[in-house]
């Protein structure tokens, strides 16, 4: 009798998991307006990292489009291209620009991004300490050649954003 019960549950269990890949999100990849303009060591960098995300060039891995794993791989990438899109890069102003790439080395450097969970699952997408190195650099460039001109970004955030020290949040008056 205890092994019918668990016959049917296994049965019933495998039946949801069966019809759940039928109801699936789509991720769109929209046409790439204008790409982040970046020296290639950064761009490799970027794209091994962020574009699955944050970019209109997703690729998905097959147990990315398991229900009920693709709705939360849907979701996500649909509120980080909110954010960040690479493949928009085209419509932020320059500050803008600056801002974002401050804000992703300050991601970084929280430990916030890549997230945990996908470097779990793609390994390569992590930031080593050469990889930080390079895009520090790109980043503190930035903004030795020109002021910030979104206004609302002090000079002692950019000093703490390229140190090592725990990084401040960019002002919500940011122009996004």
């Amino acid at each position: 009798m205890k092994r019918n019960k668990i016959l049917i549950f296994s049965l019933i269990g495998c039946g949801v998991l069966i019809g759940l890949q039928f109801i699936k999100p789509h991720i769109i990849n929209n046409p790439i307006t204008g790409d982040l303009q970046a020296p290639k060591d950064v761009k490799q960098i970027l794209k091994r990292a962020c574009y699955d995300c944050h970019s209109n060039e997703t690729k998905l891995s097959w147990f990315d489009k398991i229900s009920p794993i693709s709705w939360r791989v849907a979701s996500h990438v649909k509120d980080r291209r909110a954010g960040l899109n690479f493949s928009e890069w085209d419509k932020l102003t320059s500050g803008a620009r600056k801002a974002k790439l401050l804000e992703t080395v300050n991601q970084i450097i929280a430990g916030a991004m890549p997230l945990n969970d996908y470097q779990i699952v793609d390994p390569e997408s992590k930031i080593t300490q050469k990889d930080f190195s390079i895009l520090k650099k790109y980043v503190s460039g930035m903004t030795d050649k020109q002021p910030i001109d979104t206004g609302s970004i002090s000079t002692t955030y950019i000093k703490k954003e390229i140190s090592d020290k725990p990084a401040v949040s960019i002002s919500s008056n940011c122009k996004q």
